[in-house]
């Protein structure tokens, strides 16, 4: 598949620009226009600084395993644009996503909205035109002035609250956790939230939406963790035994718990959620490679997700790690640095593009800790890495998408 042909795909919707003015205004307009369609089917809305892809396709999967049509929305994409909308879990097609694009175009004409809001619009309209039982859709950035959050959702999910796109939330945790909170809008809300949990029970409050939180009002106890997954009970309405989830590391167990919870607003039944967590598939989530040498990739690009990635290297068995790292600009790359670099032998920064901090400054970062070089030939920063017995590649899911796209790595 010509990948870089899919993403292109996307260039004429980015001709629609941003703006950085925050507001539903013109999405609200917009949708309105062309008939409300995402409130032609219930909608799931779930954020979070991480976990909010990996509990979307849980809860898509649990849908599914009970025999509904469910749409799924994820952002950003990895591989393919088109994996961004799905139905089923199968991606929307190249022609289909053409056809959408121009629909969106053309209302825009009329209508004018930002990028991020024509591929909301795109994927409710998607949608309904498909006729979804559901739609469990990731929020893009935020939750309380993003595009997705037009649809009026009834069960509403916060993963966790931490620091990331402070340049746009805030740079306080309230503050992220005010912002995310604005998907609550009643029904029932959900959240494994630590920090921010008070002014997420106060917005709740204000919709007049039940909150469900984990430790207080759903449980999840771990059973076992292992490279190939995780085992766990929950106990929420009921209580279900040896849960299992096929996606690795110990935060699973948070995001899969979230699924299960939102599961029983609905009513799902037990071997459904058991079905859908253990069928789950999320690439780019330490998503093992090969096995010798041993390579790891991940997403992770924050703070939080690192220090989850680098508390879960020891289900692997190896001697010698190197990482292969790159970090978008606006992230908090030292602080990244600073929690990974110490568990490596050989510290490798690239780069991906023009939003990537400059390898040499990663480089001159990670020698605090340990050995680093340069490689910005991503082709090369593997070889190299793969001198070692275990190679972990992390720090941008850009980076992913790149090495993806190269042919360096393969991710589906």
């Amino acid at each position: 598949m010509l990948w870089r042909q899919l993403r292109e795909m996307l260039e004429p919707l980015e001709k629609l620009g941003t703006d950085p003015k925050p507001g539903l205004e013109r999405i609200k307009k917009f949708m309105a226009a062309i008939g409300n369609p995402q409130e032609s089917y219930p909608v799931i809305l779930i954020t979070g600084t991480n976990g909010k892809g990996s509990t979307t396709a849980y809860l898509s999967k649990i849908l599914q395993e009970e025999g509904y049509r469910v749409g799924s929305f994820f952002s950003p994409h990895i591989v393919s644009p088109c994996e961004r909308i799905r139905i089923n879990d199968e991606w929307i097609s190249e022609k289909e996503l053409v056809e959408y694009e121009n629909f969106v175009l053309k209302e825009a004409e009329k209508n004018p909205i930002t990028y991020w809001e024509g591929l909301a619009a795109l994927a409710y309209q998607y949608f309904k035109d498909k006729k979804v039982d559901y739609a469990v859709v990731e929020i893009l950035m935020g939750g309380r002035y993003d595009a997705t959050n037009v649809a009026n959702a009834q069960v509403s999910v916060i993963t966790k609250v931490d620091f990331d796109h402070t340049d746009m939330l805030g740079e306080t945790l309230d503050k992220i956790a005010w912002e995310k909170a604005g998907i609550i809008k009643g029904g029932v809300a959900i959240t494994a939230a630590e920090y921010g949990l008070s002014i997420i029970k106060k917005e709740a409050e204000k919709a007049g939406a039940r909150l469900r939180s984990l430790g207080y009002d759903f449980f999840a106890e771990t059973v076992e963790i292992t490279r190939n997954g995780n085992k766990f009970d929950f106990l929420g309405y009921e209580f279900y035994k040896n849960l299992e989830t096929s996606l690795v590391g110990d935060y699973q167990i948070t995001n899969a718990s979230l699924a299960v919870a939102a599961a029983e607003e609905i009513g799902v039944s037990e071997s459904a959620i058991k079905r859908g967590l253990k069928e789950t598939k999320h690439f780019g989530r330490m998503q093992l490679l090969s096995e010798k040498p041993l390579v790891i990739a991940d997403g992770a690009h924050n703070p939080d997700g690192i220090g989850n990635l680098v508390a879960n290297l020891h289900l692997y068995d190896y001697e010698k790690l190197a990482v292969v790292f790159a970090a978008k600009k606006t992230k908090d790359w030292r602080k990244m640095i600073s929690l990974l670099a110490p568990y490596a032998h050989l510290f490798i920064t690239t780069e991906y593009g023009s939003e990537s901090v400059n390898a040499d400054e990663l480089a001159n970062e990670a020698q605090k800790y340990t050995k680093a070089i340069v490689e910005r030939n991503l082709s090369e920063a593997l070889n190299k890495a793969k001198r070692f017995d275990a190679v972990l590649i992390c720090g941008s899911l850009y980076l992913l998408r790149a090495m993806h796209e190269e042919g360096v790595i393969t991710l589906c």
